[in-house]
């Protein structure tokens, strides 16, 4: 499911993925404070910044074969 289609339905928002990095314990799991979500849902990443305080949250590509640009202009800043 894309998370356009997602967040449209109702399962892929900001609350939702909050409550799920806390349910998993995703604070002790890694060290960086980072979380980049699809550009096509860019408007959830106020409420996941609510949800997941001290995390920078990113918006990244709409598209996925922009990931490899997105991450290798983003690795080298």
């Amino acid at each position: 499911m894309s998370g356009l289609t997602a967040w449209a339905a109702g399962k892929f928002s900001g609350a939702k993925i909050g409550s799920f990095a806390k349910e998993i314990g995703l604070n002790e799991q890694i060290r960086g404070r980072k979380i980049i979500i699809p550009g096509y849902v860019a408007q959830i990443s106020g409420e996941l910044e609510e949800s997941m305080p001290g995390w920078e949250v990113i918006v990244g590509p709409q598209e996925a074969g922009d990931l490899e640009t997105f991450v290798k202009s983003a690795l080298a800043s």
